[in-house]
């Protein structure tokens, strides 16, 4: 949890409840409030993602970077109640809400270890963060993998982890404001999961830069309830 910041008891929301999309900004909101702002904020074309990290069965390797693929797509941002007239004040509300048909996608990404290979490829995640930003904008969330594979291959046998339903840590980006534009820009973001599945294990590191934008005259108030009961049936995938 960031520092300075007091858990929400009520509002708090592991993993498998990342789809219950307005529970922290309705928590957050007045009590009134029946309307969530939602802004899309579009994948820029200068993102690029690397496969990095260890290999720590069935043996300990550490994989060498990848090439560089570029993500696609779009990350929702959320504020409670109506749009705000301007954006910087209203950053410290925000947060990452996996809106229906929001998400990201990355062509696979692959690495050699020895005489192992590793490809990892996400076909489909959906940015979600508990905690609105930190007085200076960071933002720590995660990605929530509706469709993403791993496959470890030999030249004697390929094993294939399924990343469904597994949340990915990010790390290292800010939420901006400048007159009507928001963005996100991680310089230097890190995805990080830990997978162990069928005697393989992973620690998987995709690194790089992730940059995100959109327009407050793009924005549109959607009724929270109905966000939320979209979500919770899978609405974001």
């Amino acid at each position: 949890m960031p520092a300075g910041r007091a858990p929400r008891a009520r509002c708090r929301r592991g993993a498998a409840a990342a789809l219950l999309l307005a529970s922290a900004l309705l928590c957050a909101a007045p009590a009134a409030a029946q309307t969530v702002c939602v802004l899309e904020l579009t994948v820029l074309g200068d993102s690029s993602l690397r496969l990095g990290g260890r290999v720590v069965k069935p043996m300990a390797l550490t994989i060498r970077p990848s090439n560089a693929v570029a993500p696609t797509g779009t990350i929702a941002v959320g504020f409670p109640g109506a749009c705000p007239s301007e954006l910087e004040g209203a950053i410290p509300t925000a947060q990452l809400l996996p809106v229906p048909g929001s998400g990201i996608k990355a062509p696979p990404m692959l690495a050699r270890v020895t005489s192992y290979s590793i490809e990892v490829t996400v076909d489909h995640a959906v940015a979600v963060s508990e905690f609105p930003p930190d007085a200076a904008g960071g933002l720590l969330f995660s990605f929530n993998v509706g469709a993403g594979r791993v496959e470890v291959a030999n030249d004697r046998d390929t094993k294939t982890v399924d990343l469904a339903g597994r949340d990915v840590s990010a790390s290292g980006c800010v939420l901006m404001a400048s007159g009507g534009a928001l963005s996100l820009e991680c310089a230097r973001v890190v995805l990080a999961q830990q997978v162990e599945e069928q005697g393989v294990a992973l620690d998987i590191e995709l690194t790089g830069t992730l940059r995100a934008g959109g327009a407050l005259r793009r924005a549109r108030e959607v009724d929270a309830a109905e966000l939320a009961a979209a979500a919770a049936g899978g609405g974001g995938a």
